[in-house]
């Protein structure tokens, strides 16, 4: 099973703040899970994330 990406690690797969990416998450614009305070991603709903932003381009 693939490790949990934190925030930070997405932050800096996107090349953004993770400010933006907490926002992101609360919102529900990336799918994450959350474990106690923290927010956690999958690889694979990063991956579906980044391939449905890249379509709206």
């Amino acid at each position: 099973m693939p490790s949990l990406l934190t925030v930070r690690d997405v932050a800096a797969r996107l090349s953004l703040s993770p400010w933006t990416v907490r926002a992101w998450l609360r919102s529900g614009r990336i799918k994450s899970t959350r474990l106690g305070r923290r927010f956690r991603v999958e690889p694979r709903d990063l991956a579906t994330f980044v391939e449905q932003s890249e379509d709206r381009l």
